[in-house]
């Protein structure tokens, strides 16, 4: 399995609108990862937390539905100021914020690194 860090670096070099990458644990711990270096954050530091655990919540609710829908691939929330995509990554999340321009075709990158890092299972 590749390690975290290189997953990262992997991510940001797809797309120079990814402004965020990191990857957080099931109950919404920063595990490793952040900014783009020389981006500022949009929101403030201590709000982060607040992200991290909407995220784990996005994916439990995602994750009931794969009875139904088959496996979890990602998700995309989009606002003016940016995009959120949320990718399962083993029993963790793979959180990821670019710039609202971006194109959603990054998806398919991602998800090929995801495919080649060899954690993708729940």
């Amino acid at each position: 399995m590749e390690s975290h860090n290189r997953l990262i670096q992997r991510v940001f070099a797809l797309n120079s609108d990814i402004r965020y990458c990191a990857v957080v644990d099931q109950k919404g711990g920063h595990i490793e990862g952040g900014m783009r270096p020389g981006v500022e954050s949009i929101n403030p530091q201590e709000e982060n937390h607040k992200l991290f655990l909407q995220t784990t919540v996005a994916r439990g609710m995602s994750d009931s539905w794969t009875k139904y829908f088959d496996q979890f691939r990602f998700s995309i929330i989009a606002h003016d100021k940016l995009k959120v995509f949320q990718f399962p990554f083993g029993h963790n999340i793979l959180l990821i914020t670019a710039e609202p321009k971006i194109s959603l075709q990054v998806v398919d990158g991602i998800l090929d690194i995801l495919d080649q890092a060899g954690d993708r299972s729940i």
